[in-house]
């Protein structure tokens, strides 16, 4: 079936810039591809964007190059689209295909690992890599690296449980600016730990996750993330206690604090719990 397809102007700015002619350079014993090789996979990319067969495009008669007429296709499920600052962008499963198109890096690992991910649009794909990778860039404290996050989150355990080690120590006391710290942190608000779009913002996904896994009461984005805090620190402060009773060695409660931090991770990050099977 032939259908008129519309380009958007960055789709139709990309193919112009395809179509130019290239300088000659064999680099390595390899020459470039043609001006023609290139506008021919250009031509290929847009009509996996939009699912027509790019070998059978027409102009259209009085209206501008971004309107043609082409035979419409299905999609190829995980089939290639492009390759966008070295993130694959395939056609979206079935299952899936509300979102029409995944983006992931070639060094994704696992679901803590924020490279990866999905839109309607290639350029949605295009615009959420943008997005990663100057968050990325900024410094290492990313809040979408579970190693930055789990970092976070011991470093604040340790100063909650070196807090609580004097004999007149109010627990609540040390806990209260740590917590309020970490909120301000997970809410987006220190610039020296930039957050994932939509995610570690006020009226982000990780306040209603949160509540949710938590069953907490709250509403403010404040007080459920501080909800959050003080369950961090309750279960390491009980796994310190249990480290300091006697006979108990370090192989015995080492794993059980990990598992904490580990936890609470994947909590601040919105990553399910692994079920039983995993």
């Amino acid at each position: 079936m032939r259908k008129e397809f519309t380009m958007t102007k960055e789709q139709c700015n990309k193919l112009l810039e395809a179509c130019k002619p290239v300088p000659y350079m064999v680099i390595g014993g390899v020459a470039p591809r043609s001006q023609q090789e290139n506008a021919n996979a250009a031509w290929a990319s847009l009509g996996l964007e939009l699912g027509f067969d790019a070998m059978s495009v027409r102009p259209v008669a009085g209206k501008g190059m971004e309107v043609f007429t082409a035979e419409v296709v299905q999609p190829v499920e995980d089939q290639l689209v492009e390759t966008y600052k070295g993130y694959a962008i395939t056609v979206a499963p079935a299952h899936q295909r509300e979102y029409r198109f995944n983006f992931c890096h070639p060094d994704y690992d696992g679901p803590e690992d924020k490279r990866c991910g999905f839109a309607t649009t290639v350029q949605g794909c295009r615009d959420q890599i943008d997005e990663l990778e100057d968050s990325l860039k900024v410094t290492p404290k990313y809040l979408g690296s579970s190693k930055a996050v789990k970092l976070l989150l011991g470093e604040l355990a340790q100063e909650f449980l070196d807090g609580i080690q004097a004999d007149d120590a109010d627990a609540q006391l040390v806990a209260e600016p740590l917590a309020k710290h970490l909120a301000m942190v997970l809410l987006g608000n220190d610039s020296d730990y930039p957050g994932i779009p939509n995610w570690n913002e006020p009226d982000g996904g990780i306040v209603p996750w949160v509540a949710a896994q938590l069953g907490a009461e709250e509403t403010d984005p404040e007080s459920v993330l501080e909800h959050l805090a003080i369950g961090l620190f309750g279960d390491a402060g009980r796994v310190a206690a249990y480290a300091a009773e006697e006979g108990v060695t370090p192989e015995q409660w080492q794993w059980q604090y990990e598992d904490v931090l580990d936890r609470y991770t994947r909590l601040a990050m919105g990553i399910p719990e692994p079920s039983e099977d995993e």
